[in-house]
């Protein structure tokens, strides 16, 4: 026999398992939080789906991450590997490397920009790639309201392979192409490849050539002093002279 307080016992806990139900379903579901490495000291080695090697002064990014990077290295780089995508936040970053990209993106990468941001390629005597290089079919996507400076010596300051895509949604790029080859731009689109400036300020410098060839919005300039300096990638007219270029110019 059913009393009432066993059907206000059943009911109770009908209504109790609703709204827990209820509440798993609305509960909002947060991304992971992002986690620190800092150059300068090497620390942390590693963290959730990203690592350091203090050897070869490579981070190595795979998907899932969410890495926020800072400090300074002389011979570094990171490298954006693994299908999926990360994201990379870069926070007052100073890398430098001498035979290889400071930024290689070879899977699909968010990069978040905070403060000012140089990647040098600094390698003479032979081609030592750029700046930042976005692989075959991969997509790296720039947001922040940061600055970001990519430039080599021996290279383009920004590159891609065939089909990659680069968006740049915030902050301010500055990419520095070779000072005397003439065949290195400040970016350089591969065959079906584009460059997006959505909501940025983008600035293509080369000595040799203009910057780029596709894109929207893009501030273009050749140097006409040979930017040997560090302190002349950063855009300020004081320490060099420039000559804006062609129709790529703002209006």
């Amino acid at each position: 026999m059913i009393t009432m307080t066993k059907l206000k016992k059943q009911a109770a806990a009908a209504a109790a398992a609703l709204l827990m139900c209820l509440m798993f379903i609305a509960a909002p579901t947060t991304a992971a939080a992002a986690e620190v490495f800092n150059f300068t000291t090497g620390t942390p080695a590693s963290g959730t789906n990203w690592s350091f090697n203090s050897g070869t002064g490579w981070l190595t990014v795979n998907a899932g991450a969410n890495v926020v990077v800072t400090g300074t290295t002389a011979n570094g780089g990171i490298f954006a590997s693994g299908a999926g995508n990360r994201t990379i936040t870069l926070r007052n970053v100073d890398i430098t490397h001498s035979f290889d990209r400071p930024l290689n993106i070879f899977a699909n990468t968010t990069i978040i920009l905070e403060g000012t941001n140089f990647l040098r390629q600094t390698g003479t005597g032979m081609d030592r790639g750029s700046g930042i290089f976005v692989n075959t079919g991969q997509t790296l996507t720039i947001n922040g309201d940061g600055a970001l400076i990519a430039n080599s010596v021996e290279g383009d300051g920004i590159s891609n392979g065939n089909n990659a895509t680069i968006n740049v949604n915030g902050g301010t790029v500055i990419a520095t192409g070779n000072s005397s080859h003439p065949s290195f731009n400040g970016i350089r689109n591969a065959t079906g490849s584009t460059f997006n400036n959505i909501g940025g300020n983008v600035f293509a410098n080369s000595v040799q050539n203009d910057g780029i060839i596709t894109g929207n919005t893009i501030h273009t300039y050749r140097f006409t002093t040979h930017p040997n300096d560090e302190s002349k990638f950063t855009g300020e007219t004081a320490t060099f002279s420039f000559e804006e270029q062609g129709n790529l110019a703002p209006t």
